[in-house]
C-alpha cells in the first residue's frame, strides 16, 4: 500500500477562522504547522505569524482591538486615539522613544498641552509631562459655574473672588492663593490670568532642564483664556 503525504501547504492556504474575541482570519501562507501567515479580515488587514493550532482553537489576538474602554470620566467621552495606535505594538514603539523619568514624579500622557483644546492622542499632539506640570491645566468646571476661570462670587458680601491653585516645590504641596475681591468677574479673571501664565513660566522653569524643550516652549507660550 502507497501512502501519499498530504499537501497542508495548498489544503490549508485560504483557511478561514474565528478567533475567540470573534475577529474572522484567513490563511495566506502556510509555512508549516509552527509557521502560518494570517490575515484578519477587517478595515485594517493586518497580518501576523501564528502557530496553525492557535489559529484552529481561536487562540490568536487581533492587535487592533481595543481592550480599554467605558471611561470613567466625562471629559474623555469626546477623545479619540489615532488608528495607528490602536496597534498596541505601533504604540509601544512610540513608548519607548518618547517615555522619560523624573526622579519622584508620576508621569502622564498628555494631548493638549502642546495643542490647545486637542482631542485625539498621536504623533503630533501627545507627550508625557510629569504630574505638576499636568495638574497645571485640570478646571473644575462644577464648582466654578458660569463664571470665568479662576473667579467665584462671594453671594454675602456681593464681590467677585479670584483664586489660583498653585504647586510649591519648597513645601510639595498644591496650595490655593487668593488673588483678592473684585467688583466684577471681567477684572477677576484678569488677575487669575496674570498669575497664572506666571505660574506656568514658573514650573517649567523648575522642569527646563528635564522635559523635552517643545513641552517648555508651549508652556511658556501657553495662554489663559476666558472661555476656558
Amino acid at each position: 500500500m502507497i501512502l501519499l503525504k498530504r499537501n497542508y501547504k495548498s489544503e490549508r492556504q485560504n483557511e478561514v477562522s474565528t478567533s475567540n474575541k470573534g475577529d474572522v482570519m484567513k490563511i495566506i501562507k502556510y509555512n508549516n504547522s509552527r509557521n502560518v501567515i494570517i490575515e484578519f479580515q477587517d478595515s485594517y488587514k493586518i497580518k501576523i505569524k501564528v502557530a496553525y493550532g492557535d489559529f484552529k482553537n481561536g487562540n490568536v489576538r487581533n492587535p487592533y482591538n481595543k481592550t480599554i474602554y467605558n471611561k470613567k470620566h466625562p471629559t474623555y467621552n469626546s477623545v479619540e486615539v489615532c488608528k495607528e495606535w490602536h496597534n498596541y505594538q505601533v504604540f509601544g514603539d512610540w513608548f519607548d522613544k518618547n517615555y522619560y523619568k523624573i526622579e519622584n514624579e508620576n508621569m502622564q500622557l498628555d494631548k493638549d498641552i502642546l495643542f490647545k483644546g486637542n482631542k485625539i492622542y498621536n504623533y503630533k499632539t501627545t507627550l508625557f509631562v510629569p504630574d505638576n506640570i499636568n495638574t497645571l491645566f485640570v478646571k473644575n468646571n462644577a464648582n466654578r459655574g458660569d463664571y470665568p476661570i479662576g473667579v467665584c462670587y462671594n453671594k454675602n458680601d456681593k464681590v467677585y473672588t479670584s483664586e489660583c491653585r498653585i504647586t510649591s516645590f519648597e513645601n510639595n504641596k498644591n496650595l490655593r492663593n487668593h488673588l483678592g475681591r473684585f467688583n466684577d468677574p471681567i477684572s477677576a479673571f484678569n488677575a487669575y490670568k496674570i498669575y497664572k501664565e506666571q505660574h506656568i513660566k514658573d514650573v517649567a522653569d523648575h522642569y527646563k532642564s528635564q522635559i523635552p524643550i517643545k513641552l517648555y516652549d508651549a508652556l511658556y507660550a501657553y495662554e489663559v483664556e476666558i472661555t476656558d
